[in-house]
């Protein structure tokens, strides 16, 4: 069994900006943060899709898109994460939309498309198990962090029992809808369509693993 790793740093470039204007103070309630896009499942029968174990909360093949956001430092910098492994990285002048597939010799496969899919969020950390019947009985762990001293992330691919030829990760970064994701504690903060991806910027395989 072999392990990839996989680093991406986004640093954001700021930029300060005055002003002639003097702008009223904004009360809680004007801010677009504190919209929610959730109202209309309010009182509504809902099914429990997130169930504890032990330090982890623990979703069997979610479809929610962008529901943990990840920080590593005092920045405003996060890694949007979802119940399967799709990913929007978050900085104020540069936000991306992250994706992978995996080539085997059984075919080609989103990762975010597995016929299985475990995720677990823990202590800042998301990790997911995902097997597919193109894995031809081997399976895949991926577990990302967002950087402490730097605004990034980083993930950690294991494959296992892989048969045939050693499987080849693909991975896209592409610009996202809204240069702007909000968010105020509420999952529903941000529309998940803001983040899909638009154009690709950049593909490429890391590295044969097995």
């Amino acid at each position: 069994m072999k392990t990839t790793y996989l680093f991406l740093c986004l640093l954001g470039i700021g930029a300060g900006s005055a002003t002639g204007q003097t702008k009223q103070p904004q009360k809680i309630g004007d801010f677009i943060e504190s919209t929610s896009y959730n109202e209309h499942r309010r009182n509504a029968t809902r099914s429990l899709q997130y169930t504890p174990d032990g330090d982890d909360f623990v979703c069997i093949n979610g479809k929610n898109r962008f529901t943990r956001a990840l920080y590593g430092s005092h920045t405003e910098f996060r890694l949007e994460t979802s119940d399967r492994p799709v990913f929007a990285a978050y900085t104020k002048k540069n936000p991306k939309h992250i994706c992978f597939k995996l080539q085997t010799s059984g075919g080609t496969v989103a990762l975010d498309s597995t016929e299985h899919c475990e995720s677990r969020y823990t202590a800042g950390r998301r990790s997911y198990s995902l097997s597919h019947p193109s894995f031809e009985g081997g399976s895949l762990s991926i577990t990302t962090l967002a950087l402490p001293d730097k605004e990034g992330a980083i993930w950690q691919f294991n494959a296992r029992n892989f048969k045939g030829s050693h499987p080849i990760l693909l991975a896209s970064i592409s610009e996202i809808r809204n240069s702007k994701l909000n968010r105020n504690g509420d999952m529903g903060a941000t529309l998940p369509t803001v983040s899909k991806l638009l154009s690709s910027l950049n593909s490429y395989n890391p590295s044969r693993r097995r």
